[in-house]
């Protein structure tokens, strides 16, 4: 009896891997996103919590500053620098807790839409291809001497282009000789 060339391990994390690109992988990737969703709230509420407490905390100290002495003004002046230092570490965190929250609410819309709009990590990819804008013809374009694509420019070019071969290379001669 031959032994079959690839086995597949059946645990429960390859189970799942099966199953999110079966036909319901835009059900678990929201019940991915939204769990990531939760966490990512939940964590959001408590660094605003803990901001509030630190304004409050650098509050109090300028308060005590007006009215302490000259040591204790030196160490309430160095408490509030640690203070406003740390705020603004909780905020840089906010804000980049934000994003991500953003990043989750988009991948999360995407997910509920069924997939219709193609998977999170492509869907990027696919818009940086699909931005490419048709450049208008100008003057510095070759010249097509096919007819359909001469119906394709303006009409300004394209009535340029008919008339006296003569009197065309009559200009063209008196452009070239004022250069």
């Amino acid at each position: 009896m031959a032994k079959p060339q690839i086995t597949i391990k059946r645990h429960s994390s390859n189970a799942n891997q099966y199953g999110r690109y079966g036909k319901t992988r835009a059900e678990e990737d929201a019940r991915r996103y939204l769990r990531e969703k939760e966490e990512l709230e939940r964590e959001k509420d408590n660094i605003r919590n803990a901001l509030v407490l630190l304004r409050k905390e650098k509050r109090g100290a300028k308060e005590r500053m007006k009215m302490a002495t000259d040591k204790q003004r030196l160490a309430l002046e160095e408490s509030v620098a640690q203070l406003e230092a740390s705020c603004q570490v909780k905020e840089s965190e906010c804000v980049d807790l934000e994003l991500k929250l953003t990043q989750v609410k988009e991948n999360l819309k995407k997910s509920l839409a069924g997939g219709a709009l193609g998977a999170p990590a492509e869907s990027k990819q696919v818009n940086k291809k699909t931005q490419k804008t048709e450049v208008p013809y100008n003057d510095s374009i070759i010249p097509v001497n096919c007819a359909s694509e001469m119906r394709k420019r303006p009409l300004s070019i394209y009535a340029s282009t008919k008339g006296n071969v003569m009197q065309k290379a009559k200009e063209w001669e008196s452009k070239k000789g004022m250069c």
